[in-house]
């Protein structure tokens, strides 16, 4: 593989890895409210694999691609995060911001379902593996297409996962030292999760109304 696209697609890794998402603040929320870090971890790696498989056996561009599938993405996207924004939003008054690992009533299977779900129904995700990843891929580099598209897929993980980790920790520690500006922070978290939600239904709505090349 080129190492010369490897480093600029490390470069776009580090910029977009940052950005604040729906993945964040799960990681953040969950963090503070349960102090459990590897479940939801695994949830939010097995929903980015998912999404890496499509993409690899060819449904992923095919869903980016085609406006109806993309707009269904799009709106059980938006209304699974407005769920899990509004369920943050109920448990700050009784989540325990000071002890817990997450093996309570919100069990292990159920935050790593709650990380699957929040990565896998992303849409932005999915189209940055089926539209902007495969930019840096080289046909002609030596490397097979679907090996090039592996690693990068790979590197980018081991980022991403690295980086909502040390955030899950950061919530927890955040808990522990300080459980009113935690519950504070929860709230506003919550509240964001909502106004992401808010925003993919938005983005529904327009791909649902916009004209079709033919009737332009």
């Amino acid at each position: 593989m080129d190492s010369a696209v490897l480093v600029a697609f490390l470069g776009l890794a580090l910029v977009l890895i940052p950005v604040p998402g729906p993945d964040f603040f799960f990681m953040l929320t969950t963090g503070m409210r349960y102090h459990a870090v590897l479940r939801p971890v695994a949830g939010v790696a097995a929903g980015h694999l998912m999404l890496v498989a499509l993409v690899v056996v060819g449904l992923g561009p095919l869903v980016s691609a085609h406006p109806v599938a993309l707009k269904v993405l799009t709106v059980v996207g938006g209304l699974y995060l407005l769920y899990l924004g509004a369920t943050v939003l109920r448990s700050v008054r009784s989540a325990s911001f000071t002890g817990g690992d997450g093996t309570g009533p919100d069990s292990v299977n159920h935050l790593i379902r709650q990380g699957f779900g929040v990565a896998a129904l992303n849409p932005k995700s999915l189209l940055f593996y089926a539209a902007i990843l495969p930019q840096f891929v080289r046909p002609g580099a030596g490397w097979p297409v679907p090996l090039q598209f592996s690693v990068l897929s790979v590197v980018f993980l081991a980022g991403l996962l690295t980086f909502y980790a040390a955030v899950g920790m950061a919530g927890g520690r955040l808990g522990n030292a300080s459980p009113r500006i935690a519950q504070i922070i929860t709230a506003v978290a919550g509240a964001v999760m909502i106004l992401l939600a808010l925003a993919l239904l938005g983005e529904a709505c327009l791909l649902y109304t916009s004209p079709s090349p033919r009737d332009r």
